[in-house]
Order: C-alpha cells, then structure tokens, then sequence
C-alpha cells in the first residue's frame, strides 16, 4: 500500500489522474447505460458489441491517460506493436463479460463475468506496461502484481452483482467498475521497480509520449460518440416506439390520460381530447388538474358530485365511485383511476352507451316479464277459484248423497258424478303444479307419514277401475317400509298415482303391479310400476316426460289424457333428489322405477283416544251453495257450526267468544279472510286470550298464497273441492292434543 501511495505522489501528474479518473467513470456509466439497453433488445448478444466497445476503449484510453500522468524522471517511448494490441484485450473481454452475464442475476453468473472482465483488463495493463521503453531497467514486486489482479476480478464481478439489484437505480455497478480500473492500475503501478541504467539506449519502432496522447484523445472522442451513437439510436427508436404507442392509443376505443405526481397531466390520447373538448377543454402537457376541472364543475352530470368545487385526485374518486355519467353528447362514461408507481396516477373513461342502453332494454324486458308473470298466476288464482267453488258444490254434495240410502241406478249415476268431478279436479290441480313450476314456486314439505298407507290409499281406486276391465292390478308392499317416514307423503303419492294410472290406461288385458321395498344397500326407496300394455317405442321414450307430451297426438288417439301426469311425477321425483326411471318394448309393456331417498321418522303414530266432545266451529264462507256442502260434510262430528257471510262478521261473531275452531274462506266481499284471520289475532293479543287455530277454506292454494295465510296467522289450509276426509284431517292436525281432537278423530 504504501508504495502505491509513493508512487502516485512522487511519479504521477495529478490533474493527469484525475482526468484518467474521469474517462473511466464516464466510460463505465455509458458502457453500463449501453448495456441495458442492449438486454432489453430483442438480440441482446449482438448489441453488446457496442457496450463491450465502449468499456475496453474506456480502459485502454484510462490506462494509457494514467501513463501520461506517470513521470518517473526518464525518457519514455512506447512500442507501437504492444500499444495496439494492448487495445484489443479489454475490448474483447468486456464485449465477453457484458455476454456472459446478459441482465441474470445468478451470483455464478456475475462471478464468470467479473473473472472475464477482471482478467482482460489486468491483461490490458501487463501488456501497456511492456509496452513501455525507458533507460532502466524493471522490475515487479510480485505480490503487489498479484492483489491487482485480484482487485480486477473482484471488483468486476461485485460490480455486475450490484447492476442487477437495487442499487441499479444509484448507478453503483458502473461506479464501482471504474474504481476496480483504477484501484487495478495504480496497485500495478506501484508493483513496478525501476533501476536507472543509463547503457539502455531507446530504440526501435517507438512512439512518443506526444502521439500517445493524440491516440488516448482520439480514443476518448471515440468513445464519446460511439456513446452519443447509442443514445441517438435508442433515443429514435423511442421516438418511433412512442409514435407507434400514441398512434395505437389514440386508435383505442377508452379515453387515456396520465398524471404526474404533482398532478399534472403528462399523456393522453385522442378520446380524452375529444371528451374534454365537449366541456370546451382543450389539454395541454403540464395542464393542471386543478385547470382542466373549471370546466367539468360546470357539468349538469358532475355538478352534484364536485359540489362547487374544484376537480381534484379525491373529486374523481367520487366520479369513480358514482358509476356511469352521461355527457353533453348523450353518451354514458365509466371513470376508472389506477395509481403508478412514480406517485402518479392514470384515467381511464369507458364509453359504456351500449352496455347501458342494453341493461336497461333488459330491466324492461325483465319487468314485463315478472309482470306477465304475475298476471299469469294471478289468473291462474282467479280460474281456481272460480272453477274450485262450483266443484266444491258439485263433489261435496256428491259426497253428503252417498251417505244416504241410495237405488242401484241413483248410486252408479252418482259415481259418474264424483269420478267426474275427480277427474277434472286432478287436471286442474296439475295445471297449477305446471304453473308453479314454471314460476319456480313448487316447493316440497317435510313430513312423517305412512308410506305404505300412501301407496295403498293412491292404489285403491285404480284397483277398484281395473276390476271391470279385467286387468290384475296388485299392490305388493315389502314389510320393510311399515312405519313412518319422512318426507313429503302427498307427492310421493301424486308420483305413484301417476305412474299407476298411466299403466292402467294403456292396459287392456294382462296386468298392472305396484311393487315398494327398499334397495339392496337400503339406501333408498324402490317403487317400481310394471304393466303388460302396449308399451313404447324407444323414440317415444325419449319424449315420454316432456309437458303436454302424447304417445298419439292424432285426432283419432285412443287414450286420453293432458300430458301432465308424467311430466309432474318426472320434475317432483327431481326435486325430492330421487331418480325415475323407464324400460319399455313396443307391444310388450313398460316398467317406471322410482328410487327416492328416504329417512325413516323417528317419531310415532299418536294414539287416538275415543272420548267424542262436541266441537263448536266459526265458520266465514260467502256462496250459500258452499255453506251448505260444509255444513253436511261436518255433521258427522256433531259440532255446533256458526255460519256467517264475510270477514266481519265472522270477526263480529268471534267476539262471543267459545270457538274451538274458525274455518275461513278468503274471497269473501267487505272483509277477506286474510284480513278477518288479522283481526282476530289483534283481539287475542289486546284481550290476552288463547290462540284460536284457523283453517283457510278456499279455492286459493297456490304456494305463494299460502306463505301469505300463513304469514296472517291461520294454522293451515284446506283445498276446494272439499273432502270430507282431507277436511276432518286437517282439523285433528290443528286441535291441540287433549282437545276436542278425540271427538274428530271419533268420527273419521
């Protein structure tokens, strides 16, 4: 160290070192600057030629400045030969190293780069010092020579390491390459011995120190435009990037502008112009945001969210976060803001017309929809009551004659009558379960029942048609299904009415067999249908679930029948998680499998106990017809029965107080039942009495409708046409137990 200090201070001119200093520095920051550039290239290894360039001619022209500055007191020449060929090593090897480490961060990497660089510069140096003819003789100090080299090798490679991290930005990679030069060429120089011998004569094909200073400016402004050269280059290319940039942006369908940290516009395109433009705002770079919102405060659409004041970073987050705006031109924009990283931040505005002109063709068309909808149901309401009340009369009256001595004849006609009337209210019923299907409002109920007791009770009739015809119908129930189940019994049972019936209907001889038991795994209900009727070919089976679906659609069909029946069990057997299944040969009959997944109850059957009490009924029912067949079908029960003809006056009547039970008719004129049902909950809140249970009686049974009876406070709903065993039923479901449940159940 200490004769490299020597060295510098009494053999070199300072102003000399520090200009080889300076040449170095600005050597390594433009090789650096070049080679950044060159990786982002799309030939990388190519381009480094130029950076690898402009640091080998930095260090040879930093080398051979620092010899300038070199003075030990003796003439000195320089040989050509070795001076030029000193000039290659470095160029090469810096062209190399820039190569090798190309932009990668890999430590392995920028240690091959640094050893390469280090080398070629140590062998830059060597090569400049033998270069060197003077009248003494030289020697080295070894070591010194060695710890230079070292330092070369080192420091290049610390120096590619630090250009790929964060220091990048402080410009540490090339700072520290030029130290590495330098610290390289003063140890090395201190590492020279000198021993005057005046007998050395210099000779040969010698250079001055005159023309060697010609040669190191001459490679300095070399490497001053071969740096400039890059710049201009990659400057144009930016320029042509940047134009081809703008020329696609202003090209893009959303208008684009980009603000600085201290908010000031730097960048737009063509579409902000023109929006701008229609608040006679004309952009300029530099333009304050401040400037720009003069004109936008002024805005119908923007006034009430920038309330007076100026257009500011918060003001267009409250933009943004108003949605779409319209503008003078009819047109609907959509802000959206991003920040970057400079602190700034960009705008982006979407011309959202269409998307908007759309959303609201389609909130209309949605709104006639649901309202298409609602008119749907609410005829589909009206039609059921209307043709529920007279069939109410026709099937109630039909029931109250059949519990009197009849004549042969009169009971034959009479069953006509009832089947009749079942007939049609079943296809009613399945009209209105389409319908609820196509408004989504079907929903399934959650309840123990008899599973084995459904089947039978579905089958019974259907066997009691198949007797006359002469077609076996069997009902084989396994042991394994008594007890209850859980589930939703009355559609289990609509599904296997259907799949019954449908089997009967196409069976003219042989026979028809429901068979119910339980999987092998015992993880599901099995009821399957199987008949020997005229079965189907496989295209039919295909349509077979299908709404309104008919094996023969001619004029001339055989069989009757809407197409519902299988379509209904079809969709309710979906929504209780179940399959349906069909194999069917033409001529030889058809077999439906029905799996459902059942859960036995856990619950059982309460014990009737026969002790009758007189049951006293409230009763609101406005059509004298239906007064009279209610008024029938309860007789049997022996209950003491209060008719009246409106909501108020059956809430008049409740007011005596003594009511077991209110049955309630919705439509009725002054008060509906819904509305009586309200009232008479409000009396047993203000006078702290006990809950009366309320049973709708109506025509009205469709899933919503229901939610809103019980919504009111009535406890249930009975369906028009009345039966009297679905009607004594549903009363025992509502009496509390040890109530005057005895005498209903008594009388069932």
């Amino acid at each position: 160290m200490y004769a490299v200090i020597t060295c510098l201070r009494d053999e070199h001119d300072p102003w000399l070192v520090l200009i080889a200093a300076a040449i170095c520095i600005a050597s390594a920051m433009a090789s650096f600057g070049s080679y950044h550039r060159a990786v982002s290239s799309r030939r990388p290894s190519i381009w480094m030629i130029g950076p690898g360039f402009i640091a080998g001619m930095g260090v040879w022209a930093t080398h051979f400045m620092a010899m300038l500055a070199y003075q030990p007191m003796l003439d000195i020449g320089y040989r050509l030969d070795l001076t030029l060929a000193s000039m290659v090593a470095p160029v090469l090897g810096m062209t190399a190293a820039f190569t090798i480490v190309r932009g990668r961060g890999a430590p392995a990497l920028a240690l091959t780069g640094g050893l390469v660089a280090g080398g070629s510069v140590a062998v830059m140096h060597y090569m400049g010092v033998a270069a060197v003819r003077l009248p003494a003789e030289v020697t080295w100090n070894l070591n010194l020579a060695a710890v230079a080299c070292v330092i070369g090798i080192a420091g290049a490679s610390l120096a590619f390491m630090l250009d790929q991290g964060r220091a990048r930005s402080l410009r540490a990679g090339p700072i520290l390459m030029a130290a590495t030069i330098c610290s390289l060429h003063f140890s090395a120089m201190g590492a020279v011995i000198l021993r005057p011998d005046p007998g050395l004569a210099l000779d040969g094909d010698l250079i001055s120190r005159q023309v060697l200073a010609f040669a190191t400016g001459s490679a300095v402004v070399l490497i001053l435009g071969a740096a400039i050269a890059i710049q201009l280059i990659e400057r144009l290319t930016q320029r042509a990037t940047l134009d081809a940039l703008g020329g696609a942006l202003d090209s893009a369908p959303s208008a684009l502008a980009f603000f600085d940290s201290t908010r000031r516009l730097t960048f737009w395109n063509a579409p902000f112009a023109q929006i701008l433009a229609l608040y006679g705002v004309e952009p300029y770079e530099g333009m304050p945001i401040n400037s720009m919102g003069e004109r936008l405060s002024d805005s119908e659409a923007l006034r009430p969210v920038l309330k007076g004041e100026r257009l500011s970073r918060s003001a267009l987050d409250a933009i943004v976060a108003q949605g779409a705006f319209p503008t003078p031109d009819e047109r609907v924009l959509r802000i959206e803001m991003g920040d970057t990283t400079d602190g700034g931040f960009v705008v982006v505005m979407h011309d959202v017309t269409a998307q908007t002109l759309a959303t609201e063709a389609l909130g209309r068309a949605r709104d006639a929809a649901e309202a298409a909808s609602r008119a749907k149901s609410d005829f589909l309401s009206n039609m059921s009551h209307e043709i529920r009340t007279p069939l109410n009369g026709m099937l109630g009256m039909a029931q109250v004659m059949a519990q009197h001595p009849l004549g042969e004849d009169q009971r034959e006609r009479l069953t006509i009558i009832r089947e009749s009337g079942a007939t049609l209210l079943t296809l009613l019923n399945d009209v209105l379960d389409i319908a609820k299907i196509e408004a989504g409002r079907l929903e399934l109920e959650t309840e123990d029942f008899d599973l084995a007791a459904r089947i039978r009770a579905v089958c019974a009739p259907l066997a009691a048609e198949a007797a006359p015809r002469s077609v076996n119908f069997v009902v084989d129930i396994s042991p394994a299904l008594n007890g209850l189940w859980r589930g939703d019994g009355a559609r289990i049972a609509q599904v296997v009415g259907a799949l019954a019936s449908n089997g009967l209907k196409f069976t003219e001889h042989g026979e028809v067999r429901v068979q119910a038991g339980l999987s092998v795994d015992e993880a599901e209900v099995v009821i399957s249908v199987q008949d020997t009727g005229i079965g189907m070919a496989e295209g039919q089976v295909e349509h077979l679930f299908k709404i309104f679906a008919q094996m023969d659609a001619s004029p001339t069909r055989r069989h009757g029948g809407a197409g519902l029946g299988l379509a209904m069990a079809h969709h309710l057997t979906g929504l209780m998680g179940g399959a349906l299944r069909v194999v069917s040969h033409k001529g030889e009959g058809s077999t439906f499998t029905l799996a459902l997944p059942l859960a036995r109850s856990v619950s059982t059957p309460p014990a009737l106990v026969q002790a009758p009490r007189p049951l006293r009924i409230l009763a609101a029912e406005d059509n004298p017809t239906n007064q009279q067949v209610l008024s029938a079908l309860l007789a049997p029960l022996g209950a003491e029965l209060v008719l009246t003809e409106n909501g108020r006056a059956a809430v008049d009547a409740f007011t005596q107080g003594g009511f077991d039970l209110v049955l309630m008719d919705i439509q009725m004129p002054g008060m509906n039942g819904v509305e009586a049902t309200c009232a008479i909950r409000g009396l047993e809140r203000e006078q702290h009495l006990a809950r009366t249970p309320i049973l709708a009686v109506t025509a009205n049974v469709m899933t919503h409708q229901l939610q809103e009876y019980g919504a009111a406070g009535m406890d249930g709903a009975v369906a028009k046409p009345l039966r009297a065993g679905e009607l004594l039923a549903a009363i025992m479901g509502v009496l509390e137990p040890g109530e005057p449940e005895e005498s209903v159940a008594s009388a069932i």
